[in-house]
């Protein structure tokens, strides 16, 4: 977080929020698992997101496994 806040020290609040985008089913069961997303019953890629209140994308996350959800990708990039 604080290179965040050293990259952006104008913001002063921030939505914090991880979208799916789908990807085409893999063919290996390991990864097919690893990117199958119950929730939106499909397989998927997550990215974090996080924008200003005005809609201003501030920085986006590389991709995830779509298991993965906001905290967890929250967590893991610090």
């Amino acid at each position: 977080m604080s290179e965040f806040v050293e990259a952006f020290p104008q913001v002063k609040r921030v939505i914090i929020d991880a979208t799916e985008r789908p990807v085409q089913r893999a063919k290996d069961k390991d990864k097919q698992r690893d990117d199958y997303l119950g929730k939106k019953t499909r397989h998927t890629r997550s990215h974090l997101a996080l924008v200003e209140p005005n809609r201003k994308i501030l920085t986006f996350s590389h991709a995830y496994a779509g298991r993965h959800n906001d905290k967890g990708i929250l967590n893991q990039e610090g």
